[in-house]
């Protein structure tokens, strides 16, 4: 059986992520058409395959002349149920659901998008509800980014905000979180995160957002609305 340590080696750098999603997009492919892909060299993708065939993550077998690589999702099973129990499953779950609705490019430049729900788009709101840039990136400690509320012609004419997100320990396994939101110039946006519209359908600002959050951790559901 492939050591846990192997397969978490696997996957901790991205050309290798990126190479499995290329097979599980479609498997069956050569050397060749995996490189086509990467902007690296012939034998730098063969190592990396290498590191994954070790894992048990890659199967290679033969066709022909040619050698053919596919994806082996078990040993990332094997992994899930070794560390994601079922009393952390609907956690775990609830914060992957994050995924539909913001989108980030979590590197210095790039996008932050937030998507609307289907709830949200039934109610007239855009397709994407706020968005902004990475300015700054330290995992898991730090992330900076611009954000510019789209909902409305008003908030968006007030441009991008900033907002900090800064994580440290607060001792017995427990983290602390601190949201700083620059509002300068944004006085319409400043009303919605605080709160003070929550009556008009605006949501409960900050406050509500981060209780939200501390509860799905600790459940696995937001909070009830109502």
């Amino acid at each position: 059986m492939v050591s846990d340590d192997r397969v978490f080696k696997a996957l901790a750098d991205p050309s290798r992520r990126f190479l499995l999603d290329l097979l599980f997009a479609r498997e069956g492919r050569t050397l060749t058409e995996l490189e086509s892909e990467l902007e690296m060299t012939r034998f730098g993708v063969m190592k990396h395959l290498k590191v994954l065939e070790d894992a048990g993550l890659v199967i290679a077998r033969r066709s022909g002349r040619e050698k053919l690589h596919y994806l082996n999702a078990v040993p990332i099973r094997l992994v899930h149920d070794r560390w994601i129990d079922k009393y952390t499953e609907r956690q775990v779950s609830a914060l992957a659901d994050l995924k539909g609705t913001l989108d980030y490019d979590l590197r210095p430049g790039g996008a932050f998008r937030g998507l609307a729900s289907q709830e949200l788009k039934e109610h007239g709101a855009p397709d994407v509800c706020a968005d902004g840039e990475i300015l700054e990136v330290d995992p898991p400690r730090r992330l900076v980014q611009t954000w510019r509320m789209l909902m409305d012609d008003d908030l968006a004419a007030e441009g991008f905000t900033k907002l900090t997100y800064e994580v440290e320990p607060a001792g017995d396994g427990v983290v602390k979180l601190t949201v700083t939101h620059e509002l300068d110039g944004a006085p319409e946006l400043a009303k919605v995160v605080s709160g003070a519209m929550e009556s008009e359908g605006a949501g409960g600002g900050w406050a509500r957002i981060l209780s939200d959050i501390k509860t799905l951790l600790e459940t696995g559901a937001p909070m009830p609305r109502g």
